[in-house]
């Protein structure tokens, strides 16, 4: 039975990596038809009304400590608002590929907040494993057909690494 387990999460995880790696280029499509921020309202919009139905039937509270609303304001306003409007206006100003690899930078922004903020202590090990996640990934995105483009897609670029950074807060 623990086997079985196993492989179900391995699946789940797998699914979710699935729906990661095609989610900038179907947005990229998406983004032909609609607005970025007019396409996310709407996806956030149905999102939110969907998991608050959710919560809801599961008998799940919403109710917030007095002491978590300035945090929780604060970390939604960084982590989600500036974060989104970062991604998704960066995403409409530059390729699906670079995208994917100026993301990759998440965990790298979060980890060095970490050390910053005395709330992770620095390893070479965990140092060396974001360096070749990084290399694995700018290796897949560079060596693909279409690679990466560095020219015109400059303000689209910087954008996503602010919502690298953002994200990884």
């Amino acid at each position: 039975m623990q086997a079985r387990k196993r492989i179900l999460v391995d699946l789940v995880l797998l699914r979710v990596v699935t729906i990661w790696g095609i989610h900038f280029a179907v947005l990229k499509a998406a983004y032909r038809s609609f607005h970025p921020i007019a396409f996310n309202a709407v996806r956030f919009f149905l999102s939110a009304a969907i998991l608050s139905l959710l919560m809801k039937w599961r008998g799940m509270s919403f109710r917030i400590e007095r002491k978590d609303i300035g945090p929780m304001l604060w970390l939604g306003f960084v982590a989600h608002t500036v974060y989104q409007f970062l991604f998704v206006l960066g995403l409409a100003r530059t390729r699906a590929a670079n995208a994917a690899l100026i993301m990759a930078l998440t965990p790298v922004f979060a980890y060095m907040i970490g050390v910053f903020a005395r709330r992770e202590r620095f390893s070479k090990a965990v140092l060396g494993g974001i360096v070749l996640s990084l290399l694995g990934v700018s290796a897949i995105v560079i060596l693909g057909l279409d690679g990466v483009e560095l020219g015109g897609t400059w303000r689209g670029d910087l954008m996503l690494i602010g919502s690298a950074f953002c994200w990884g807060w």
